[in-house]
Parts: C-alpha cells; sequence; structure tokens
C-alpha cells in the first residue's frame, strides 16, 4: 500500500506569485535534496501547459503562457503540493 503525503509550505519554495516573467521553484529541505520532483502545470481547462522533471530548483519562463490563473502540481516519489498560480 502506497502513501502519499502533502510536501508542507516549509518543503518548498514558490515565488513569485503573480509571475511576471520567471517562476522559481526551490525545494528548501536538506531531507528532499536528491529526490527527483515532477512538475506540471494545467490551465483552467485542466490542460498541461508544462511537465518538466527537476532536482534541487527549476525556473519556469512564462514565454508561451498567455496570461491568467494556472493550477502548479508537484510530485516526487511519495510526496506531492499543490497551489494556484498567477501569471501577469
Amino acid at each position: 500500500n502506497v502513501s502519499i503525503w502533502e510536501f508542507d509550505d516549509s518543503d518548498i519554495l514558490i515565488y513569485p506569485n503573480p509571475v511576471k516573467d520567471e517562476l522559481n521553484i526551490e525545494v528548501i529541505q536538506n531531507k528532499y535534496i536528491d529526490d527527483e520532483f515532477m512538475i506540471k502545470i494545467f490551465d483552467y481547462n485542466a490542460k498541461v501547459v508544462k511537465k518538466e522533471l527537476f532536482r534541487k530548483q527549476i525556473n519556469i519562463n512564462r514565454n508561451s503562457l498567455v496570461p491568467g490563473v494556472y493550477f502548479l502540481f508537484i510530485s516526487s516519489k511519495n510526496k506531492s503540493y499543490n497551489t494556484k498560480i498567477l501569471f501577469e
């Protein structure tokens, strides 16, 4: 039986929000430093508009994303995190 836990806000740093040019995501807890993470960004119609693997940190350029509210989902082997992001 596999359990999925939520990351705490103290585990991941996501900034700025709202986003003008670039979204920065950093895993700030050392216990996850070697883990691989999947990031998915969904538009308001639940379509995946961005999907990438990363370790420790990633910078997402918003060049192809139209202004609006998006849903951010970050997952690792057994943890996940989701939030809303506003791209201006």
